[in-house]
């Protein structure tokens, strides 16, 4: 017995989970934690401030695509993409160097440590309460390390709030004319 599917001809493409990660240790980048993945479109996740990076870093010490990690058969590369202030591993300023868990990488004064997730440090229990950053695959939203959720929830308090001291305002009016 034979079925036949068309999406049978589909390439089926599975997801693989991230096995290292960036965690930010400075300033308003401390304590997130960014995933690094092998299947991202050109086997490299791309650093920088530009929307079509993996790992966007919106602060002006960033170029565009300031940086890009490849793991391509056991062995980590990092890559300094011309960027206008510096990659640095370790405090070395490099163009391009192999990685290993546990090293310090900067951009100016953002400074991530190098993990491998799975460690017993790699996710503490400060990251739950931090956004995990990264965009690797069009179904994932882009985000960046400036967002902040609650001052949108605030905002439409304030304006449900105005809108009904309004209304009780006109009715007010209304009754009492």
């Amino acid at each position: 017995m034979s079925v036949k599917n068309d999406a049978s001809k589909a390439t089926r493409v599975h997801r693989t989970l991230p096995e290292y990660c960036l965690k930010g240790v400075s300033g308003a980048i401390d304590g997130k934690v960014f995933l690094l993945y092998t299947n991202t479109a050109f086997g490299k996740t791309v650093i920088g401030r530009e929307s079509d990076c993996n790992i966007i870093l919106d602060f002006p010490e960033v170029s565009r695509h300031h940086a890009a990690i490849q793991i391509k058969d056991g062995e980590i590369l990092l890559e300094d993409l011309g960027s206008s202030n510096g990659t640095f591993v370790d405090g070395n300023r490099i163009q391009k160097t192999k990685l290993s868990p546990g090293q310090e990488i900067s951009f100016e004064n953002l400074r991530f440590v190098f993990k491998r997730i799975g460690t017993a440090d790699a996710l503490d229990s400060r990251d739950d309460e931090k956004t995990l950053q990264t965009k690797t695959l069009p179904e994932i939203p882009k985000t960046t390390s400036r967002t902040n959720s609650s001052t949108q929830g605030g905002k439409i308090w304030l304006t449900i709030i105005i809108v009904l001291v309004i209304a009780i305002f006109a009715v007010y009016l209304y009754l009492f004319r």
